[in-house]
């Protein structure tokens, strides 16, 4: 009986391992999809052409690229369409294309002769928001 328990475990493991393997949707889309919003109209991801995040609009597969957040990551999308993730600090995307940072204070600018950066919250990262897109949680 313990050996067949044994057995069941690590089949359901590598059931579970196998799941929650990221692959690209398809080669049209060219996106590797991380999450999926809870009515499954919308997944977000990477496209994989151009590092950059996008949105998946599953009912006529469309995609929503955002090119300008440069190695930007979505972890998580609404029922709604709006996604939520960082580009080193926490944003939030709409299906329209536009997105905006959260942090509560930038900070200061700092130029540097090898580029300028913000003092404040850098590392701010948006994991989740809830199906109807009230609530965003994350860390910073």
């Amino acid at each position: 009986m313990k050996k067949i328990f044994t057995t069941l475990s690590v089949a359901a493991c590598t059931v579970a391992a196998v799941a929650q393997t990221v692959s690209p949707i398809s080669e049209e889309t060219q996106l590797l999809g991380e999450s999926m919003s809870p009515n499954r109209q919308y997944v977000v991801g990477t496209n994989y052409s151009s590092y950059a995040p996008a949105i998946w609009i599953v009912e006529n597969n469309s995609i929503v690229n955002f090119p300008e957040i440069e190695e930007g990551q979505f972890h998580g999308i609404s029922n709604n369409g709006i996604a939520v993730g960082a580009k080193g600090y926490a944003i939030k995307a709409n299906l329209d294309g536009t997105y905006v940072e959260l942090y509560a204070d930038k900070g200061e600018l700092i130029e540097e002769d090898w580029g300028s950066y913000y003092t404040g919250e850098a590392g701010s990262d948006a994991w989740g928001i809830t199906p109807d897109g009230s609530v965003i949680v994350g860390d910073y």
